[in-house]
């Protein structure tokens, strides 16, 4: 086994909701709330790629190098035998630019 990817016992660890067999995530793949992460049979992640928020992953997906999936609550879901390409992105969810608000993570919620 390649060990640029996480052994089963390290997936294990890293606090997936879910995960089946056959499952290789990069070591320099970035999961931001992985109780929030289900993925299949037969899934590959990619170096770069960062995945923040709800997402349900099926059989047989593969997510390219440096593609970035922000799902917040709303959710992504892979369907099976899906694929992203390289440096692709993916928003369920983004910041208010109406002007009506402040956006970035470090203002207060009320403003």
């Amino acid at each position: 086994m390649n060990n640029s990817f996480y052994s089963y016992e390290e997936l294990k660890e890293l606090g997936l909701k879910s995960f089946g067999s056959n499952v290789l995530i990069s070591r320099k793949a970035s999961l931001y709330s992985p109780e929030k992460i289900s993925i299949g049979n037969n899934v590959r992640i990619d170096d770069f790629s960062l995945l923040s928020g709800k997402i349900c992953i099926g059989n047989n997906v593969h997510i390219s190098a440096g593609c970035y999936l922000y799902a917040g609550d709303a959710g992504i879901v892979f369907e099976d035998y899906s694929c992203i390409s390289s440096r692709s992105a993916v928003y369920a969810i983004t910041d208010d630019y109406s002007g009506e608000y402040f956006i970035n993570p470090t203002v207060e919620e009320e403003f």
